[in-house]
């Protein structure tokens, strides 16, 4: 059990650490340099809200251990990130 808490605040206290550094990241504009061929023109805010909302309905289908709904909201999430990826290539 001390491994387990041990790794848990380890992976909290990187994950706190990553987010200050990935935001000064995009403010130097170090990106900015790469050339963005692998980025197109497609519009997926409708997929990623159906995706969001999914995950969203997800947690309480979890917590409250309904079995076959939290089953069809889990593959209906992955069906939405299948469909974005698709859009992508």
């Amino acid at each position: 059990m001390t491994i387990l808490t041990i790794g848990t605040l380890a992976l909290a206290l990187f994950q706190l650490w990553l987010l200050p550094s990935c935001l000064e990241y995009q403010k130097s504009g170090l990106h900015a340099e790469q050339p963005l061929t692998s980025i197109q023109q497609v519009d997926q805010v409708v997929a990623a809200n159906i995706w969001l909302s999914l995950r969203v309905r997800y947690i309480p289908c979890y917590m409250l251990n309904i079995i076959y709904v939290r089953t069809l909201v889990w593959l209906s999430s992955l069906g939405c990130l299948i469909y974005m990826a698709g859009k992508l290539i």
